[in-house]
């Protein structure tokens, strides 16, 4: 049909090949759908790959996050020291256990800043949420030597070998737009026995994952490979292809990255959304809010957030990517940089 352009080209997509569609296929042919076999192998699959005791799936990262401070003992009245550059699944899964999220600002780099979390630390403080935002890694050291234990939230990072978890426990997303997927979905691993017990009996009574998702996460556990060298090669087509001035804050902690979000700085947000949407093109910033703007506070205690939110712009860069695709986002950038952004 002349005059129609090609498909949109979205922010982030699921790589769903033939393989994932046998995996699926054959646990339906097995009529064991719902949670079980599957399930545990999914587990102890994870549970080796990333080396922790215990592994257990859940239906998204915001309940493993939610049973993994529930298991740690927060409740109401307590506090939990949460970025305000995140989104605001995690603030919901403090407010789940009762806790209040005590919000402080981030470190430039998109990452956590140890010493605004100190500061932050009270007599209810129960917890620290380590989110390691965008892709971007954030050592755990500093955090784990402040006395509270710490819940790494690795939703946006899966490179277990390169990233291992050490705080009391990690979390993991496995939602259709995260670093792979069982459609919805989410993870839970620790080393502490009483934790891993706790968090098992509440998801037996909020559910999980069924084996038809654990089935597809298990085909995509096995292309993670391939996921990561495909994000490798997009980011090193947008470094040689796009101005450096664009570049430069995400090449700096390009070594501590596994490639998630390629993040743009320095290119007005707003012309770039309207010039790359003309073109097909779908961008974000890196989180849609902040968290202390949606509980009506200030920005002044937290100037890096706001100047990150301000001047951060997420193009595609997931693995499904063609390189057609790879392409037109190069030329969406071009032509927004031509627009005046």
């Amino acid at each position: 049909m002349s005059g129609v352009g090609p498909p949109p080209v979205p922010h982030s997509r699921p790589w769903i090949t033939a393989e994932d569609e046998a995996a699926v296929a054959r646990c339906l042919r097995s009529s064991q759908i719902a949670r079980g076999t599957e399930v545990a192998a999914f587990e102890a699959d994870l549970a080796d790959l990333i080396g922790a005791r215990h592994a257990l799936t859940t239906s998204s990262g915001t309940q493993a996050l939610w049973l993994a401070l529930d298991a740690l003992g927060v409740r109401p009245g307590d506090e939990v020291v949460v970025p305000t550059y995140v989104c605001e699944a995690v603030a919901a899964a403090v407010r789940q256990c009762g806790g209040t999220p005590r919000l402080v600002d981030v470190a430039p780099g998109w990452r956590a800043d140890a010493c605004a979390v100190a500061a932050a630390l009270g007599p209810r403080t129960r917890a620290i949420v380590l989110v390691h935002a965008l892709g971007v890694y954030t050592d755990p050291s500093p955090f784990l030597a402040l006395g509270p234990p710490v819940v790494e939230d690795f939703c946006q990072t899966f490179a277990p070998a390169r990233f291992p978890p050490r705080g009391a426990a990690a979390v993991y997303s496995f939602h259709a737009t995260k670093c792979l997927t069982t459609g919805e979905g989410g993870l839970l691993t620790t080393d502490d026995d009483a934790v891993a017990a706790r968090a098992r009996a509440r998801s037996e009574v909020t559910g999980g994952l069924s084996d038809l998702q654990a089935a597809l996460g298990r085909a995509q556990l096995a292309r993670q490979p391939a996921f990561a060298a495909r994000r490798a090669a997009i980011a090193e087509h947008y470094l040689e292809a796009l101005p450096r001035r664009l570049t430069t804050d995400y090449d700096a902690v390009r070594r501590d990255s596994m490639g998630f979000r390629f993040l743009l700085t320095g290119i007005d947000f707003d012309t770039l959304r309207r010039v790359a949407g003309a073109r097909g093109v779908a961008v974000r910033r890196g989180v849609d809010a902040l968290l202390h703007r949606r509980a009506g506070l200030d920005d002044a205690p937290f100037p890096v957030a706001a100047d990150l939110l301000a001047r951060t712009c997420s193009i595609p860069a997931h693995p499904s990517l063609g390189a057609p695709e790879v392409t037109r986002v190069i030329e969406a950038v071009r032509a927004a940089l031509e627009a005046g952004a």
